[in-house]
């Protein structure tokens, strides 16, 4: 009985210690995208906080997005409103309002974080970030 009790703890031990390496990784990525945020989506002086660190998750994943739309031709393609709204709630099941997430639209590009063509009505990166892929 003691051997089997043995080897239960023994298995114990090395779960624990996966459980330990992969907590480890988890953290260190966690920093990675904090990181990634202050480089391609944070403004000099600013910071996540709990307060706003959802409206920057929602920035990231737009700018990411935008990115990578493009045209028959290879051009980055912008994309409408509710186009975005819609590949966000159906991508990521991201419960947000729609005026939230326009307001959130309109004052990313007060900010300077999102350009808004009147003409094609579509949103487009910076040239920024158009520079850092």
């Amino acid at each position: 009985m003691s051997q089997h009790l043995k080897k239960i703890d023994e298995r114990i031990r090395e779960i624990d210690e996966t459980v330990g390496r992969l907590n480890s990784e988890r953290v260190a990525l966690l920093n990675l995208r904090a990181k990634f945020w202050q480089e391609q989506v944070l403004l000099p002086g600013e910071q996540i906080t709990a307060k706003n660190s959802k409206k920057f998750e929602l920035l990231a994943k737009i700018q990411k997005h935008l990115l990578t739309r493009r045209d028959s031709q290879g051009k980055i393609s912008g994309a409408s409103t509710r186009a975005l709204y819609t590949w966000l709630t159906e991508t990521y099941h991201e419960q947000i309002n729609y005026g939230t997430f326009r307001s959130y639209l309109s004052r990313f590009k007060r900010e300077g974080r999102l350009l808004y063509d009147q003409r094609s009505e579509k949103w487009f990166v910076t040239d920024h970030q158009r520079e850092m892929i």
